[in-house]
């Protein structure tokens, strides 16, 4: 298996070692470059200068058969100076004896600092190079290094998609409640994976059982948590009394107090619906007051009864809640990722919003509700992405024949026989 990982990404692993040998290459080219100009170039400039312009072959012979010339370079106070000695000859009278010759010598010394305005622009250039080629250098070593530490992230990532899709697949199809309700939700998180929930399915004869929370933070943690408690929901028998209901909320809050931090903690709406008696009975537990609109009413009642949030109080006492739920009336249930989302401005969504849209879309199918508040808070955000998981349940109790509800209910449970085996 190491064998196989280590075959892993020739090509790159090509790249940057044909990368590095170019970065080296260019880089030694420039030090040499550097060197020939500050040494060579640059002393034959100034050599040139002090010497002044040069002589024809004539005089040359003439006046300076003689001379030798001597130049080196000198540390002073003032920095480097490059020093030439000529010899020449002064004529006057007739020419001396041969080996009676007197050249005369003169020294001319410039500073180096004076050529800087010539070469600077090549010298600029030079180290222009050097800092590419180190540059290079440096991004191939942190790319060489950091790779593994991308490919696991990508392999994270990938994973994260997964648990995504797996936890997409977990929320139920709202469709699938009964003939009693009309339902439509939406689950968005705002990471990979999310803290929030719903759920709602058949609850034993012809009630309906509706549930969605929301966990403390995001991502990973959040969604680990989320699981105990939809686990929860669905595995114990809350939904069968008002006792067992209340019973069931103090047994999920010691639950969360064992098995999570101090630091998380989970608010959850959770209801079931008879439709015998068009009741509802909830128990909210710190969770965003669901919203009841009754047919033919304006006023929205807010279903806020219950007790606190789930994993933060050892003593929570929970009880549960009854209200009117008739055929035609609306049920909105949502986490606060809906009501809280920012716009660009620092604005919040906010309750108001959501029941002046509510009041305007209540016409429509639980889908279209659905579609129409989620259309308006995106169009309220604008471009702005979501900073908290969004989720929204949209339920609509239905008035169905006695026959019709027998047949319905026959074909859920052979639907559900066939899918469980």
């Amino acid at each position: 298996m190491k064998q196989a990982k280590n075959r892993r990404y020739p090509w790159l692993k090509l790249s940057l070692a044909v990368g590095a040998a170019l970065a080296l290459t260019l880089l030694v080219n420039s030090i040499n470059q550097y060197r020939y100009v500050s040494g060579r170039v640059i002393t034959h400039h100034l050599q040139g200068e002090a010497s002044g312009a040069p002589l024809s072959g004539e005089k040359i012979r003439s006046r300076l058969s003689n001379r030798e010339t001597i130049t080196e370079v000198r540390e002073t106070v003032n920095g480097p100076v490059l020093v030439t000695v000529a010899a020449f000859r002064v004529m006057q009278g007739p020419p001396p004896a041969p080996g009676r010759r007197r050249p005369h010598l003169m020294e001319m010394a410039l500073y180096m600092d004076s050529a800087d305005a010539i070469f600077w622009p090549l010298r600029r250039n030079l180290i222009i190079n050097c800092s590419a080629a180190l540059a290079l250098l440096g991004a191939l070593l942190v790319m060489s290094l950091r790779f593994p530490v991308y490919v696991r992230g990508k392999q994270l990532e990938q994973q994260m998609a997964l648990a995504r899709s797996v936890q997409q697949d977990l929320m139920p199809a709202a469709g699938n409640a009964g003939p009693h309700v009309e339902a439509a939700a939406e689950c968005e998180p705002a990471w990979q994976v999310g803290g929030d929930f719903y759920d709602i399915f058949p609850a034993g004869g012809s009630n309906v059982a509706m549930a969605l929370g929301d966990v403390s933070g995001k991502g990973l943690p959040a969604a680990l948590l989320m699981r105990l408690i939809h686990g929860g929901v669905r595995s114990s028998a809350w939904h069968q009394s008002p006792a067992q209901h209340e019973e069931s909320s103090r047994q999920l809050n010691q639950l969360l107090l064992t098995q999570s931090s101090q630091a998380q903690f989970a608010s959850m709406f959770w209801c079931y619906y008879e439709p015998r008696i068009e009741l509802l009975r909830y128990v909210n537990a710190g969770h965003c007051p669901p919203l009841l609109l009754q047919a033919g009413e304006t006023r929205i009642e807010r279903l806020n009864g219950g007790g606190p949030v789930l994993g933060l109080l050892k003593d929570a006492g929970y009880r549960q809640e009854a209200v009117p739920f008739s055929p035609g009336d609306l049920l909105v249930l949502y986490s606060d990722g809906i009501v809280e989302a920012t716009n660009g401005d620092g604005e919040e969504f906010g309750e108001e919003r959501l029941c002046a849209a509510l009041l305007r879309l209540r016409a429509g199918s639980a889908e279209e509700i659905r579609a129409g508040l989620l259309g308006e808070l995106k169009a309220f955000l604008g471009g702005e992405q979501p900073e908290d998981d969004r989720t929204l349940m949209i339920v609509r109790a239905q008035s169905v024949p006695a026959e019709d509800v027998d047949e319905a209910l026959a074909n859920l449970l052979e639907g559900m026989s066939a899918v469980h085996g």
